[in-house]
């Protein structure tokens, strides 16, 4: 069966994650990325001039951590504060369930790689993501 335009924006394929915290005694959600969030943090962590590794636990968990209904619950910005006042521990966690759930990292940098289809990519703004 070919899916449609209609049928694929129909689907929402970005399920949350419920993710028992123990360090902050309690559960975060966390999102999945649209494809163009997981580009831009890989490009800025993972890019050539290596600038963006810095602080990259707490970026990620400011990208990822969401309400009950995926609405973000810091900005970019929030970045150096959870950073500096957070635990690694606690954002280890965070960090390693959202590259895990948003199928980031090394491993997953191969496995595409392997499979990507040919054809022209779309990175216009246009098509922004819903959440």
């Amino acid at each position: 069966m070919s899916l449609s335009k209609a049928d694929i924006d129909k689907v929402e394929d970005r399920p949350l994650k419920k993710l028992h915290v123990p360090e902050w005694a309690g559960d975060v959600y966390i999102r999945t990325l649209s494809g163009l969030e997981a580009d831009l943090f890989e490009r800025d962590v993972y890019g050539d001039d290596k600038k963006g590794s810095r602080n990259v636990r707490a970026r990620l968990a400011v990208t990822v951590l969401a309400d009950e209904q995926g609405n973000r619950l810091y900005t970019d910005a929030d970045a150096g504060r959870l950073g500096k006042e957070k635990s690694r521990a606690a954002l280890d966690r965070i960090f390693e369930a959202a590259r895990l759930h948003n199928r980031m990292g090394a491993e997953h940098k191969e496995e595409l790689a392997g499979n990507s289809a040919a054809g022209p990519a779309d990175d216009s703004p246009s098509d922004s993501p819903k959440k």
